[in-house]
């Protein structure tokens, strides 16, 4: 894989502003909106990930399911043949007080339909350290403001809600999507990307 690694100091620490914005008439004005953290470099090294056919499926399958859809790696591993449908949906059981959801993998549904006991059993041959591993291997990682860990197979789960919290503008229709009982949950979020 050619992918270059993004290279972060240890205590690195995302800074964010308001950037000055141009108006078309050349005035520049600043943004009532608080800046917000720029996570399109992780989710371009997840997608080189995702596409590249070299990379052994249940990952490529597993990131998918993190970055298409924001789950906890708890929601991924826990994954088991019960949960899948025959169109290749799979039944999610919401983990931290989270709801329950059905989602569809897109484009790995057929092979998920097709491949639910194997797909299973290896997901089951994997744990927390082993995506973490493989995320850091990726340069996924990064110290949100306020954190004192660096967030590496959550920051897809922090995009997640920052990319539907934008297009929807409804804390509570975000919190639907992702699965939270309150509120108070999905504000969290938006406060670790938005600072």
């Amino acid at each position: 894989m050619t992918n270059k690694k993004r290279k972060f100091a240890k205590n690195d620490i995302v800074k964010l502003s308001t950037k000055p914005a141009t108006s078309p008439s050349g005035q520049t004005a600043t943004l009532s909106q608080p800046a917000f953290i720029d996570f399109a470099p992780y989710v371009k090294a997840g997608l080189m990930f995702i596409s590249n056919p070299n990379n052994f499926i249940i990952d490529r399958v597993a990131v998918h399911l993190l970055l298409s859809f924001g789950l906890r790696i708890s929601e991924v591993l826990s994954i088991n043949p019960a949960h899948i449908k025959k169109d290749g949906s799979i039944y999610i059981s919401g983990k931290k007080g989270s709801q329950p959801r059905l989602i569809n993998p897109g484009k790995f549904a057929e092979w998920v339909a097709n491949n639910p006991v194997y797909f299973c059993s290896m997901l089951g041959m994997r744990n927390r350290q082993y995506y973490w591993r493989l995320f850091n291997r990726l340069g996924i990682s990064i110290l949100l403001p306020g954190n004192k860990h660096r967030s590496v197979t959550h920051l897809f789960r922090y995009n997640f809600i920052n990319e539907v919290q934008n297009i929807s503008g409804e804390i509570e229709a975000t919190g639907v999507i992702v699965g939270h009982k309150n509120k108070s949950n999905t504000k969290r979020y938006e406060q670790k990307t938005r600072k």
